[in-house]
């Protein structure tokens, strides 16, 4: 009996041994995540005046006069300056170098201020303050008190910020947030469980979402934020920032086991072919930034630092992310060709030292994001805007004094008058979250790596028009078809809109005129053959009504954004545009863009580009370039081309087709435009081998499987072999 009672003794004795033993990892782990926390938050450089003025203006229950605590606006919010103010006082108390470290008198006020906002938490209209902000705020003024107060006192006001980390899982860089400020409340207040499950939750993040309308990381590379809308920059720029704060922040430590290989894989997938596609040097394209574009400096693209950070957390990738940093800071790219993401209706080309991108909508993605009365003149963002880069500063901060009608590549009518959108989140009587959500089925792209097409059927606010995009080699061909409008004022197309640099001049046939800054304005009908600006040349080859301009343009950023500055800003703008009168039908348009050239070398494209326009009615629209050898063309019905030469195409239904030709070898690839399709049908007037082609006397016909599931709308290409053209 003696024996079994020393026998249990000592296994009483490993249990409590294995378990002072995990807990001091588990408080290591924990320290070691609050330092790096620290290190992080106290990163700002203090002005002692401004503590000094909060310091003597804060009241004896903790509130300032001065703040509007009773204010429930969705923008500029003003009771977030309370915790911004205690968090400020807290950071104060708890630097070393600080006139105010570990003043008790200072401690008092910060736990009564955090103690006034406790017991009566303002209300606000906008849920990222109410639920990321507030909690966020709040408790990094609390982390600061850490050891300096009672563990009850902590407790007691550490409860203010509660783990909705659940309510947000969906919702990628919302939960991120969220999930941030629950691991500096872990951290705070010693809960090993609460940073696990925000650490996992942050890591979470980091899967492809299938689901249509599911914020994250898509299976093309693109990031979508707030349903089914492409947010490559702001949102997904911030995506990445944060995990790789988060990264730093549980560096060393048990929690860091979270992020397996396969998950900083999938991030760095949406980096390098995403991120890295959608933008020229520091600029990211404006398409991709959502109501951000109305904000000042939000078209900036990623940082060199986070480049760095990612070549050593995703260290199998680490030669990719140096070519990225050295193409951001200047050298060529290294990594050319086209992408279409079938996710977010968008075709880039990334050249050498050129960038060429077309956004469009479909009723599978939304458009224009109007929230927080940001974005309010944003409606045509993605109706076919082009960004054409050649140095990456052709439009960053141009918007305030951008004619909104006239965004690169759109066709408009040449007044904002915008028809009330739909609303997606109502808070009260405020349309909360409003879009631009398209409505036509019809919206698709192809490319084959190192060219592309796009093209949508539009029908937006009273306007009709098919355009499509054909990227071939270095150049761009527009084309336009089926415009018809009856409205009060005229509809153009823009070909561009953009900061005047350097010379402009244009091309009528017989002389080249320069265009100065006090000349506003040329009017051409049909004799304008091209124009040239900023190492970029535009082509047209059918000519047209087209206006090219040279002129000041003013605006503000409080016109584009309600909270924003409303000090005039004026801007030198070059243009261009198509003018198809107020009441156009079956209205066309075509121009080639030509980036990257100088003025001599563009001439000579100019009389040699090769690209001819097949056709440009009814259902097709239909491009072929003799020197490439590339043809490509867009059935919006099934039907037949001829692209001459004895070369005929059918289609059994709707899609986008790009062909290469080498010798005998023609590379086919084919994209279905309306995601409905399981098998396209394509017919050639010759002999074809290879895939699984049927000859049938001087025709082949090849069946191409088309792509279901989570990669609908993605390019099938098939390689062949013919006799002859």
């Amino acid at each position: 009996m003696a024996q079994s009672m020393v026998k249990y003794s000592a296994l009483i004795n490993l249990f409590v041994c294995l378990n002072i033993g995990r807990l001091h990892a588990q408080n290591k782990d924990i320290d070691i995540v609050y330092h790096h926390l620290y290190t992080k938050l106290t990163n700002d450089k203090l002005n002692y005046s401004v503590i000094d003025s909060l310091k003597k203006g804060i009241q004896k229950d903790g509130s300032w006069k001065d703040i509007d605590y009773k204010s429930r606006s969705v923008v500029n919010w003003p009771p977030i300056k309370h915790l911004e103010r205690a968090l400020l006082l807290s950071k104060a108390y708890s630097t070393k170098v600080s006139p105010y470290y570990n003043d008790n008198s200072l401690r008092d006020q910060i736990i009564a201020a955090l103690q006034y906002w406790k017991k009566n938490p303002p209300i606000c209209d906008n849920p990222f303050y109410q639920g990321i902000r507030s909690p966020e705020t709040f408790i990094e003024a609390l982390f600061f008190l850490k050891g300096k107060i009672s563990k009850d006192l902590l407790l007691s006001l550490s409860d203010y910020v509660i783990d909705i980390i659940d309510h947000y899982k969906d919702q990628a860089g919302n939960l991120i947030w969220v999930a941030r400020y629950n691991i500096i409340k872990g951290a705070t207040i010693d809960d090993d469980a609460l940073i696990t499950k925000a650490v996992n939750a942050c890591a979470s993040t980091l899967r492809i979402k299938e689901t249509e309308g599911e914020d994250g990381i898509k299976v093309d590379g693109s990031y979508h934020q707030h349903g089914s809308q492409m947010y490559m920059g702001a949102y997904g720029l911030s995506f990445i920032i944060d995990v790789m704060e988060n990264l730093d922040v549980i560096y060393g430590t048990k929690y860091a086991a979270a992020y397996t290989k396969e998950k900083l894989a999938i991030l760095g997938n949406m980096v390098l072919q995403g991120t890295e596609r959608l933008t020229f040097r520091k600029t990211i394209d404006f398409s991709t930034v959502g109501r951000n574009i109305t904000r000042k400096d939000n078209t900036r693209g990623i940082s060199v630092e986070t480049l760095d950070k990612l070549a050593i957390y995703d260290s199998a990738s680490a030669k990719e992310y140096k070519d990225y940093k050295d193409f951001v800071n200047g050298l060529p790219f290294k990594h050319q060709g086209a992408k279409y993401f079938f996710k977010s209706d968008m075709l880039t080309k990334n050249g050498s030292n050129y960038y060429l991108s077309v956004k469009m909508i479909s009723s599978r993605t939304r458009g224009t994001e109007m929230i927080n009365q940001e974005g309010i003149k944003s409606f045509y963002l993605p109706l076919g805007a082009t960004n054409l880069y050649t140095s990456g500063n052709e439009y960053f901060n141009i918007q305030p004094s951008w004619d909104w009608t006239r965004i690169p590549g759109v066709t408009a009518e040449s007044t904002l008058t915008l028809p009330e959108l739909p609303t997606y989140v109502p808070m009260g009587k405020t349309n909360y979250f409003r879009f631009m959500i398209g409505t036509n089925d019809f919206a698709g792209g192809v490319s084959n790596g190192n060219d592309g097409i796009c093209a949508f059927d539009g029908n937006y606010n009273g306007i009709t028009a098919r355009k499509a995009y054909f990227i071939f080699g270095d150049a761009m061909m527009c084309l336009g078809m089926g415009i018809n409008a009856m409205k009060p004022d005229k509809i153009t197309t823009s070909v561009n809109q953009c900061f005047t640099n350097g010379t402009i001049s244009a091309f009528d046939g017989n002389k080249i005129t320069h265009l100065s800054q006090s000349q506003d304005a040329y009017t051409y009908n049909n004799n304008l053959k091209w124009v040239y600006h900023d190492n970029i040349g535009y082509i047209f080859p059918d000519g047209g009504n087209i206006n090219v301009l040279n002129n000041t343009q003013s605006g503000s950023w409080h016109d584009i954004n309600l909270g924003a500055d409303a000090t005039s800003v004026t801007n030198n703008v070059f243009s261009i545009y198509f003018n198809h009168t107020n009441n156009p039908s079956n209205a066309t348009y075509q121009y080639i863009v030509v980036p990257a050239q100088t003025l001599n070398s563009f001439q000579q494209v100019f009389t040699a580009h090769g690209f001819v326009v097949v056709a440009n009615n009814g259902d097709i629209q239909a491009v072929k370039n003799t020197n490439a050898r590339e043809y490509g063309v867009v059935f919006y019905k099934p039907g037949t081309i001829d692209f001459g030469n004895s070369f005929t195409l059918s289609l059994d239904k709707e899609a986008i087709v790009v062909i290469t030709v080498k010798g005998d070898n023609y590379q086919i690839s084919v994209a279905d435009p309306t995601y409905k399709a399981t098998t396209i049908m394509l017919t050639i007037n010759k002999k074809v081998k290879g895939g699984n082609s049927i000859i049938n006397s001087n025709f082949s016909s090849m069946e191409f499987k088309m792509p279901q599931g989570d990669l609908k709308g993605s390019t099938v290409t098939g390689d062949y072999k013919v006799e002859a053209f």
